[in-house]
């Protein structure tokens, strides 16, 4: 057998082989994933076995994502990562989780998301939950997102000329659109950086047409768009009711940007953190750490003690910056300390305590497990 046939014969076991993948594709099976306390990874990347490695290989779409196991799969891991990351907004989650379930069923609804609040409330992180329940694969090294998610930030784009705004933007997001037509994403973090001549360039996203100008033939209508203003680090929504907040996100967002179609976002307010959510939120971002090393960590015990203490160092902080100093304390004052004892212990699992010591600061011990 010539070299030629031999290709042809190669090439044509392939396509054959892809035929009978293609088959199966809605049949993949749609696991949650880990059954421990740590995030759940998308469909792809959460171990997989070799015929889903294939078909997450082979195909952008292994599962049919116009199907009710699907569309149950996506609820069912927001509701999980939802209650495992997202602390002290309650009030928004199920608002979310209906907004999500209707899209689910209406994909070519326009459905934009607002989540407005001081910073560190949680709402890049719940945008980043919608991102990772909707997406198949994880999109960076930290499985921060889904991969059918574009991030845009405000911030980015200071300085730029609607011309240069349009010309760096528009093809990235409609790319994005040609490449994920189904489940695609697109999270505009601090929409409130960007100058209002820049906003309008973004209307189409928004809810106000149903494509760009400079491609009508890509749809907007199918994404999942989601919006995070920020009031900055002002603690102006210390102590406010829900309805004084919806009151003072309604304000500024119409204020700033009169020209959105308020009717086409929902906006979801989001409260400050208070000290029992700082206690959840200490809990959590240790619990990561094991999460993160989960072959170097057997366990990792954390004290009432030391949850009171670390609250406590950053009881002042808190009005103004709400669970990220939480989350920072942590990670300066516990995370070198467990890291220190996995580098020490580079080949067997250790068992740690996070605790008080004698002087009465926050320390990681060893724990014996003989």
């Amino acid at each position: 057998m010539g070299p030629c046939t031999r290709s042809v014969c190669g090439l044509a076991l392939l396509v054959f082989f892809v035929a009978a993948l293609s088959s199966r594709v809605a049949y993949i099976e749609l696991d949650l994933g880990e059954a421990d306390d740590c995030s759940p990874r998308p469909l792809c990347s959460s171990h997989p076995t070799l015929v889903k490695r294939l078909l997450c290989f082979f195909f952008c779409y292994p599962v049919n994502v116009d199907g009710s196991d699907y569309k149950k799969h996506v609820l069912d891991r927001l509701r999980r990562l939802t209650q495992r990351n997202l602390k002290g907004q309650p009030h928004v989650v199920e608002g979310v989780i209906r907004s999500i379930a209707a899209k689910l069923e209406n994909p070519d609804k326009p459905l934009v998301l607002h989540f407005a609040g001081d910073n560190g409330v949680g709402k890049t992180t719940l945008a980043q939950i919608i991102s990772l329940s909707l997406g198949l694969r994880c999109h960076d090294t930290a499985c921060e997102t889904g991969d059918s998610t574009l991030v845009l930030s405000g911030v980015s784009y200071d300085g730029y000329s609607v011309q240069e705004f349009r010309r760096v933007v528009i093809p990235k997001v409609v790319q994005h659109i040609i490449r994920f037509p189904k489940n695609g994403v697109i999270i505009i973090n601090d929409l409130g950086a960007l100058h209002p001549d820049l906003v309008r360039v973004l209307l189409p996203l928004l809810g106000r047409a149903t494509s760009f100008p400079e491609a009508p033939g890509v749809f907007l209508s199918r994404l999942f768009v989601i919006v995070t203003t920020d009031f900055g680090r002002q603690g102006r929504t210390q102590g406010k009711s829900l309805t004084e907040m919806r009151r003072i996100v309604e304000d500024d967002f119409k204020g700033l940007y009169s020209q959105l179609s308020s009717s086409m976002i929902e906006t979801f307010p989001f409260l400050s953190a208070a000290l029992d959510t700082a206690k959840e939120i200490v809990w959590l971002t240790i619990m990561n750490y094991k999460c993160r090393h989960r072959e170097a960590i057997r366990e990792l015990l954390v004290s009432e003690d030391a949850i009171l203490w670390l609250v406590d160092f950053v009881r002042d902080d808190l009005p103004m910056e709400n669970g990220r100093c939480v989350a920072n304390a942590v990670s300066a004052l516990v995370g070198p300390g467990i890291l220190r004892h996995l580098l020490e212990n580079p080949s067997t699992p250790v068992t740690l305590r996070v605790d008080i010591n004698d002087n009465g600061s926050v320390t990681v011990l060893p724990v014996r497990t003989d």
